[in-house]
């Protein structure tokens, strides 16, 4: 598969006047004392609503016994297979890290997902009382002996103690109640502690660091577990700022990530139970507003007539830490979602039961069949629903700071009748360079288009998009009705260029296909190149030009044919993609290279029919 390029002799090409460059390295100095100055302070810049008296005064209080429920053993909880298969080689990696026999991962994300014991919860869950209690305990425990006194080891990051503390405390509260080892309390207390002085920095002049959001979250759970209120109040105060800052009016995460968004919603909605819990309903009536309006864009996403794994689909990174597949459609979440999204207000009572409890009537397909556009360009997410199609775009506004989100200006995914057709490629792996998957941030990992071999954004290796980008983004119109409709683009991303090009990407479909066109309003020549990605179980044959046959797992025959003029045409059939962090699958996916020039104009069409 042919990469976008993204290195830096890239970012210094697109200068085009010496203020410019000027520009360009005073950022890249502002980029080095930020990072000094959070070397400096211990890795913590606080956010302005926090002073160093409020954090140095947290756990301060005297604690009370903690908040162990007696209540009967969590029953089982219905998992996807992939769940249950993700857990399992979990355990057996803590099992060979116990032993001493853990080999050395390539992946950091392994060794922190590791010691969060999100792997342990779900074994519960799935399982339910054929988990002995003494062995989750047990598995503390050995935790607590083994990393408990070395907070330099990576276990301690914070965002990992964010997540031990509150996958513990539920599983404490979900097994066969019972005493509780003292050193396993005592651990929960002192890991908060630390916590509460080591927040997650924030990058200087950003607006988002989702990390920070998890942190007031452990805070929160372990401060009302304990009975500390100090820690309760530091975690409130945290993510009551934090719903604001961090997420659009329309309740979505402003990071351009539908997999992030689910994340961070379970993590206010095991907020808001532990605030039920403790009585705390200061702390509920200040979150419940944006908690809804989270649940209420939650649910523009998922398609439930599509298959498990790929009924959500994937805008920006996909987290590493709680994979897609434990939120699985039968869940509570999803029924609170769709009362939200029908205009339901949430009684209080609602947050008392966990996210992941199986809901009641176990239907699998909640929400009755959407029709028509459902768009929200605040946040940069726009769907359409027909009685075959529905598509999604991700098109972020300009001038909007993007941290986790991707290249995905024009890119779309599209599923007919369920089956997922185009997807978007996802994210494998966070690791760039050699022997690493392909960099599910890059323009043509999305299904659109790059210029020159230039990124939509310009990035390296595993840092953020560039703050130097914010003419980025695209305006966008949509209109129609019934089966057919029509969106525009006009994407400015490659208008940062010596050689600029505007870019007008238009989808049209009705009764007959899809038809995508690309118009460039561009100086010189240049070269473009346009990328489909197929899912997995999609078939795909080439034909002659740039005609392609595509037959889904249902047996349903399309043809693609993008524009045959002056253009050259590849299938490559070892491309990647990840329906999860970490789980990559061969697919298919096709090129088209193109020369262009101004008023180049070029259609591209999905017909319904084999048209072969």
């Amino acid at each position: 598969m042919t990469t976008a390029g993204g290195d830096w002799g890239n970012y210094w090409a697109t200068r085009r006047s010496l203020l410019q460059r000027l520009n360009a390295v005073s950022r890249l100095a502002d980029g080095a004392a930020t990072r000094l100055q959070w070397k400096m302070l211990g890795g913590q810049l606080l956010p302005d609503y926090l002073s160093e008296v409020e954090v140095e005064a947290a756990g301060a209080d005297v604690p009370h016994e903690p908040k162990i429920i007696t209540s009967p053993p969590a029953p089982k909880v219905q998992m996807r297979p992939a769940a249950l298969e993700w857990a399992e080689r979990y355990q057996g990696l803590y099992i060979a890290f116990l032993e001493d026999s853990l080999k050395p991962q390539e992946d950091p994300e392994v060794y922190w997902t590791l010691h969060q014991f999100n792997w342990l919860l779900t074994l519960v869950r799935a399982k339910g009382p054929g988990v002995p209690a003494d062995h989750c305990r047990a598995h503390m425990a050995s935790w607590v002996e083994r990393l408990g006194r070395r907070p330099e080891d990576p276990a301690w990051r914070s965002f990992s103690i964010s997540e031990r503390l509150c996958n513990w405390i539920d599983i404490l509260r979900s097994i066969e109640p019972g005493p509780a080892p003292k050193d396993v309390i005592s651990s929960i207390a002192s890991q908060a502690l630390h916590l509460s002085r080591h927040l997650e920095s924030y990058r200087k002049g950003a607006d988002i660091n989702n990390h920070l959001i998890n942190n007031g979250r452990g805070l929160y759970v372990a401060g009302a577990f304990l009975g500390r209120e100090s820690l309760r109040r530091l975690g409130a105060s945290i993510l009551v700022h934090e719903a604001e800052r961090q997420f659009t009016a329309d309740g979505f995460l402003d990071e351009g990530s539908s997999d992030y968004h689910l994340v961070f919603t379970r993590v206010y909605l095991d907020v808001l139970r532990a605030a039920l819990g403790c009585g705390d309903t200061t702390t509920l009536e200040k979150l419940k507003p944006p908690v809804e309006r989270m649940l209420k864009a939650l649910a523009f996403f998922p398609d439930h007539h599509a298959p498990a794994g790929w009924d959500f689909p994937f805008f920006g990174d996909i987290s590493p830490d709680p994979p897609p597949h434990l939120f699985a459609g039968t869940l509570r979440l999803w029924e609170l979602a769709q009362e939200a999204a029908q205009g339901k207000s949430l009684g209080s009572e609602a947050f008392a039961i966990p996210w992941f409890a199986q809901r009641s009537d176990g239907r699998n397909e909640l929400a009755p069949p959407r029709r028509g556009w459902d768009c929200r360009p605040n946040s940069g997410y726009y769907r359409w629903d027909g009685e075959l199609t529905t598509l999604w775009w991700h098109a972020r506004p300009a001038g909007r700071k993007r941290f986790h989100s991707h290249n995905d200006w024009g890119g779309f995914q599209l599923h007919l009748e369920g089956e997922p057709l185009f997807i978007d490629c996802g994210r494998e792996s966070y690791r760039v360079g050699p022997g690493a998957a392909w960099d599910g941030r890059a323009t043509l990992a999305q299904n659109t288009v790059a210029i020159d071999g230039f990124e939509q954004t310009p990035f390296a290796k595993r840092d953020l998009f560039t703050s130097d980008y914010l003419i980025d983004g695209a305006d966008v119109r949509w209109e129609g009705e019934g089966e057919g409709g029509l969106l525009e683009m006009r994407i400015h991303c490659y208008e940062r260029l010596a050689d600029p090009v505007g870019h007008i990407r238009s989808f049209r479909w009705g009764a007959d296909g899809l038809f995508i066109e690309d118009r460039f309003e561009a100086a010189g020549r240049h070269q473009a190149v346009i990328a489909f990605h197929l899912h997995p179980e999609v078939r795909c044959e080439r034909l002659e030009g740039g005609r392609f046959r595509l037959t889904t797992p249902k047996g349903r025959r399309l043809t693609l044919a993008l524009a045959a003029e002056g253009g050259s045409f590849e299938l490559d059939e070892s491309a990647h993609c990840a329906a999860s962090y970490g789980a990559g699958q061969t697919t298919r996916s096709i090129f088209g290279r193109y020369q262009i020039e101004a008023g180049s104009r070029l259609t591209h069409a999905v017909s319904w029919t084999d048209q072969s």
